[in-house]
């Protein structure tokens, strides 16, 4: 009976740090807009460095308190199966909803960087494929080529913000916030995110160990969903309120900020391994997802009900393989 109620326990813990992590993320996106908006940033510049950031923060304070913990496989797997579930869950729902019209190729850049960025990620994780004896880890070094990577990435955005054919930015309406309630906001949105990550991955580690899951296993499916629920609601929104472009756009970005930001500070502060449950067929689905998006893109020019419920089909499909159910 307590075995039970134990059990019981850890799911609802779960579930509340889930509703934590999203609940903090618009404090902080509201809170960080607002600072950004007077610190004289223009709307699409927040959008895609503050707004874009603040999506990704579940993930960044999941591995972080993962690493922590000592379940750095779950970090490793946060990561992967968040840009999994973005590529496939979350361009899949919102292709459903709301079909996804993309007029001209001005995605298709952004979607080769995250081709490109699934391909660099199976070279610092899969250290095997370069040598048999090698041992499977993000190490220090890695974070850092990472995070040099992030900020070629900032300056290009910045360097694209002058473009005459990006679509406005989903935060153009930010209303600038007292200075004394952006920092409550702010402060709000911090604690509940850290308060939210350390639940999830307690609550989640039991759960793991409860089955005989693998900390990586857990981290590409429950945890990758809790974090990306962000991003899927803000694609969904965008969709079918500003555009497809903007839509896809934080898709696009977000992975960037996952692969590159996340992953990078994460094994800077401890080298992540990627030994226990992590395979490269986590990497070979979400770059199966990366070159449809491209085909769809550059041949079709739309993202339909028929290829979303198609990629979701995918991911289901490759949730129960890594679960052994299939």
């Amino acid at each position: 009976m307590e075995a039970f109620l134990f059990s019981r326990m850890e799911y609802i813990l779960l579930i509340v740090g889930f509703a934590l992590l999203i609940k903090a993320s618009d404090f902080l996106v509201d809170g960080a807009s607002s600072v950004a908006k007077r610190a004289g940033l223009s709307d699409y510049v927040v959008g895609l460095t503050v707004v874009a950031f603040a999506t990704s923060l579940p993930e960044l304070v999941v591995n972080m308190l993962a690493v922590i913990n000592g379940t750095s496989g779950m970090a490793l797997g946060n990561v992967v199966g968040s840009n999994t579930l973005n590529i496939l869950v979350v361009v899949g729902i919102t292709a459903v909803i709301a079909p996804m019209v993309v007029k001209g190729r001005k995605m298709a850049r952004e979607i080769l960087m995250t081709l490109l960025l699934s391909i660099l990620l199976l070279g610092v994780a899969c250290d095997d494929i370069f040598s048999a004896s090698a041992q499977n880890v993000v190490s220090r070094i890695d974070g850092i080529i990472l995070l040099a990577l992030f900020v070629v990435f900032l300056f290009y955005i910045f360097r694209k913000k002058n473009a005459p054919e990006e679509p406005k930015s989903e935060v153009e309406t930010i209303k600038k916030l007292s200075a004394v309630r952006s920092t409550v906001y702010l402060a709000i949105g911090v604690a509940g995110l850290f308060l939210g990550g350390k639940l999830i991955v307690d609550s989640a580690s039991q759960i793991a160990a409860s089955f005989g899951m693998s900390d990586t296993v857990i981290g590409l499916t429950v945890v990758a969903l809790g974090t990306s629920l962000p991003e899927i609601v803000t694609s969904i929104i965008a969709s079918k309120r500003i555009s497809a472009e903007m839509a896809l756009g934080n898709v696009l970005g977000s992975n960037i900020f996952n692969g590159l930001l996340i992953l990078g500070l994460t094994s800077v502060m401890m080298p992540v391994s990627a030994e226990n449950g992590f395979s490269p067929l986590d990497l070979y689905v979400t770059m199966l997802g990366s070159v449809a998006l491209l085909v769809c893109i550059l041949f079709i020019g739309r993202i339909g009900r028929m290829v979303g419920a198609m990629f979701l089909a995918v991911y289901v499909f490759y949730v129960l393989y890594i679960l052994n159910v299939i």
